[in-house]
């Protein structure tokens, strides 16, 4: 349909009819994702079929980045949990720590099926509508879980026309 705001729901309507458990998105703002990363990003979910979504990840390298708004950086928990996803900084805590537990989202999301189906019918919260993150509706849900797959290579976005970002 003509009528999709992102990827998510997108993709949602074109494996309705599809015979599968689980599906990987390339986000169209994301192009550079290297085969390393695809492969470990797919044995991460073989290894873990039970949970709902994940994310590759990549490190934030320096402050500009964190308030950069056309990268999108998530916070992740100890355990590899997403808790959020923001655009610019929301921490006050030294840039040393920061680093240490905010990551880049990068362009590469995997859902179970009946996961990214669940999503994509959801609607869309005022954070996700404010921020142009798809990723919230995953966080707001509260009851998926969504883990981030570490990657130690972080690759550009193609989502900035000048100093805009392209929503």
């Amino acid at each position: 349909r003509d009528d999709h705001k992102n990827g998510t729901t997108r993709a949602a309507e074109a494996v309705t009819n599809i015979d599968c458990t689980h599906v990987v998105l390339i986000q169209g703002d994301e192009p550079l994702i290297l085969p390393d990363q695809l492969s470990t990003f797919t044995s991460t979910i073989s290894a873990k079929p039970e949970v709902d979504c994940w994310n590759l990840t990549s490190p934030v390298s320096e402050s500009l980045e964190l308030d950069d708004k056309s990268t999108v950086k998530c916070a992740v928990a100890e355990d590899g949990r997403i808790v959020y996803c923001f655009r610019r900084s929301p921490s006050h805590a030294p840039l040393a720590n920061q680093l240490t537990y905010m990551r880049k989202i990068q362009g590469l999301v995997g859902f179970r099926k009946a996961s990214l189906l669940s999503v994509s019918a959801m609607s869309p919260s005022i954070i996700e509508n404010s921020e142009f993150i798809e990723q919230m509706r995953i966080v707001n849900a509260g009851s998926l879980s969504f883990y981030s797959v570490s990657s130690q290579t972080s690759l550009p976005s193609i989502n900035v026309v000048g100093d805009d970002v392209v929503v």
